[in-house]
């Protein structure tokens, strides 16, 4: 069921991409919980082959102008949030897990293969 609301998820954004700029790649998987939101500013992308686990309740906001490199992985336990600022980078193979609230602030560079834990 996870798999499907995702698949359903990542249509709405690509067809949402057309007007505001917003971008996931359809070649990330995502599997998102009960009332998790992701939020995206405009011309912020996440691109190919993104791992995005979202549990129940859990929040992802991406502030504009920032990306999300390739075969990066996220994962946001129950209850949890992670912040990226606006003009953010976060670099390929970078790994972020969050069991409470991670902040990256505006104009931030995180290199490839950076963990945060």
């Amino acid at each position: 069921m996870k798999k499907i609301k995702g698949f359903i998820y990542k249509i709405t954004y690509i067809f949402y991409y057309i007007f505001s700029k917003k971008k996931i790649s359809l070649t990330s998987t995502v599997l998102i919980g009960n009332n998790s939101q992701i939020n995206m500013g405009k011309q912020s992308s996440i691109n190919s082959f993104i791992y995005l686990n979202m549990s129940n309740k859990s929040i992802l906001n991406i502030g504009a102008n920032s990306s999300i490199g390739r075969f990066s992985e996220i994962t946001i336990s129950s209850k949890s949030k992670i912040l990226i600022g606006k003009n953010v980078f976060i670099g390929e193979r970078a790994n972020i897990r969050a069991r409470t609230t991670i902040e990256i602030g505006d104009y931030c560079r995180i290199a490839q293969g950076v963990s945060i834990i």
